[in-house]
């Protein structure tokens, strides 16, 4: 995306005739900033997108592609993300919350319900446990767990 934007800065910027300095001065962005975003080496957000777009007499929507792009190797950092709450429970929900949130809109197929519908099963999964073993421990009989994974014996 960020080559995509570069060019078509570079395309917008050469037929408006402008040089790099001009459209610095245009802008109110630094020289420095707009051979970064010419390069590729960073996106304009927010204002400095806003100021681009007016100085091309265009739409910000013109200016940077929105378009949904596929990545799988994110998906499967977003999908095994959902295991951090077994270290600690809150993490299962925290940690693919952010991941999603960065890219939201951004990446097809993230879709966030899948992975909350996991984590309310746990979560579901554990809290049964809990109280199961609350009324076994107050009667005086022996907790279960499932699955049980031996550490010490």
């Amino acid at each position: 995306m960020k080559t995509e934007l570069a060019n078509r800065m570079k395309e917008l910027r050469t037929r408006k005739g402008f040089s790099q300095e001009e459209l610095s001065e245009k802008t109110g962005l630094s020289l420095r900033t707009i051979q970064r975003i010419e390069n590729g080496e960073t996106e304009p957000r927010g204002d400095s997108l806003k100021r681009l777009a007016l100085a091309f007499d265009v739409t910000s929507d013109d200016l940077v592609d929105w378009t949904v792009q596929e990545d799988r190797g994110f998906l499967l950092s977003l999908n095994l993300s959902s295991l951090s709450f077994l270290p600690f429970p809150l993490l299962g929900i925290l940690v693919p919350l952010i991941i999603w949130i960065s890219k939201k809109g951004k990446i097809q197929n993230v879709d966030m319900m899948i992975n909350l519908i996991f984590l309310k099963v746990m979560y579901a999964y554990n809290l049964i446990f809990i109280l199961i073993n609350t009324y076994r421990i107050n009667k005086g009989k022996e907790t279960r767990y499932f699955p049980k994974f031996r550490f010490v014996r």
